[in-house]
């Protein structure tokens, strides 16, 4: 299962330490509790201000490392190449399954936590300072429900990520193939057969059993709910338009039967 990009951003921060793991847990009651504000992202650095137990909200700055121009380049080629990675990005949501991609090309989207730097002036705590992880946190929130904070702070933000996408595939269908000049269509090839019909090798038709065994391989899909098993609903429609199709091919009604795998 996908780890989402809020939870993966959270478990940066996770590991053995017992203390680091008491000032997450600080850090992210303090941002539930409201004391986070004025939170800013930039390429390589986020702020906020903390309120703590003195008047004044204390500052803080998180910063994490820019991805170098050939990660970013490995980064567009994925979204490009890829149309759920466009979809999901463009309706705002993270694209499932780029992150691991990407670290699989020797990308990493998400930091390790020895690369994270905190400011927060007041506070010597060591190894992460309780205002830093709210502020940790609340950038979690933010990719919660949408992917792009991260981006931004890896280096681009939405617009420049979308506008780079579309550049990669322009050049990449400007070099793919090309397509057949109109002048060059033999227009008699849409409606008449370019050699005789009878010289086509039909292969004998072997009708399975089970009507439509690919479904009952299958199964429900996620999430179905229906009253009836979806190879039950949909079988006889399958099975049904497959003997229409066996009609025209053999202009038999009748063909052998044979207890074919619903694997093949």
């Amino acid at each position: 299962m996908t780890v989402s990009w809020g939870e993966r951003w959270r478990s940066v921060l996770g590991g053995p330490d017992h203390e680091l793991a008491r000032r997450v847990r600080q850090g992210r009651a303090t941002y539930r509790s409201g004391r986070v504000s004025d939170v800013r992202l930039a390429a390589g650095r986020v702020s906020a201000r903390v309120q703590g137990s003195r008047a004044t909200p204390f500052l803080v700055e998180v910063e994490i490392p820019l991805l170098s121009d050939e990660d970013w380049d490995i980064v567009i080629d994925l979204l490009a190449g890829k149309v759920r990675y466009r979809a999901r990005l463009l309706a705002g949501h993270e694209p499932e399954g780029l992150a691991e991609e990407a670290e699989a090309a020797g990308v990493r989207l998400f930091p390790t936590i020895d690369e994270i730097a905190v400011a927060a002036g007041h506070s010597g705590e060591s190894p992460f300072p309780v205002v830093g992880a709210g502020v940790w946190e609340a950038v979690a929130a933010r990719l919660d429900s949408s992917p792009f904070p991260l981006l931004k702070l890896r280096g681009r933000g939405r617009e420049r990520v979308l506008r780079d996408i579309a550049r990669r595939r322009r050049d990449g269908e400007a070099n793919g193939p090309r397509g057949v000049p109109v002048e060059e269509i033999d227009l008699l090839g849409w409606s008449s057969e370019r050699s005789p019909l009878g010289a086509i090798a039909v292969p004998r038709v072997r009708i399975p059993r089970t009507d439509a065994p690919q479904l009952q391989v299958l199964g429900d899909p996620e999430g179905w709910a229906g009253a009836l098993s979806a190879a039950d609903l949909f079988g006889p429609l399958v099975a049904g338009g497959a003997a229409e199709a066996r009609k025209l091919l053999t202009g038999a009604d009748e063909v052998d039967t044979a207890d074919d795998d619903p694997r093949d």
